[in-house]
């Protein structure tokens, strides 16, 4: 049997994906690298690929990288790992990853969704007042909030930390099969 050789490729925003490619790469004894290190001439040495990635406004952070070498790994394990604060459904996921690739590329990626960590004050100035606008909006709407802006209210006034490394397992299951 091959030796599975794994390439943990990661783009993180404020650290919860490279906290989840980090656990990644160590237990399947992969290499791990930094979106803006990878170079996809080394590539053909691995057979196994996973891409860790931040979603920020409706797109999964550097997973371009994938999308523009499909031709590279088409014959190759691909996992792509979208990290973000929400919690989704799974059509809300699936939506995601049809806004990140195309119906073609989807037939070779193996998606999946991990919840990240939230700490507004660590947030950049932009990304701060994005957030307190989206809160103030949704705010608005006092009388009817659902529970899903309820927790995003929340999110705003306690830091959160979803990174459960359990959340993995499956992740992992699927790049040692």
């Amino acid at each position: 049997m091959e030796d599975n050789r794994v390439a943990v490729i990661y783009k993180s925003r404020y650290g919860s994906a490279k906290k989840y490619a980090q656990k990644i790469a160590s237990l399947v004894h992969g290499d791990l690298f930094e979106r803006k290190e990878v170079k996809f001439g080394e590539i053909p040495y691995y057979n196994t690929i996973a891409f860790v990635g931040s979603v920020y406004a409706g797109r999964i952070s550097g997973a371009d990288v994938i999308a523009k070498n499909m031709d590279k790994i088409e014959d190759k394990k691909v996992a792509v790992i979208a990290v973000g604060m929400s919690k989704m459904n799974k059509e809300a996921i699936d939506t995601l990853f049809k806004n990140n690739f195309n119906e073609e590329q989807l037939k070779s990626i193996n998606c999946f969704y991990l919840r990240g960590a939230l700490d507004i004050n660590k947030l950049n100035f932009f990304d701060k007042l994005i957030m307190k606008l989206m809160k103030k909006k949704v705010q608005k709407n006092t009388q009817s909030l659902t529970d899903d802006q309820k927790e995003f209210i929340a999110l705003l006034e306690n830091p959160y930390d979803w990174t459960d490394k359990e959340d993995i397992n499956h992740i992992i299951d699927y790049i040692n099969s």
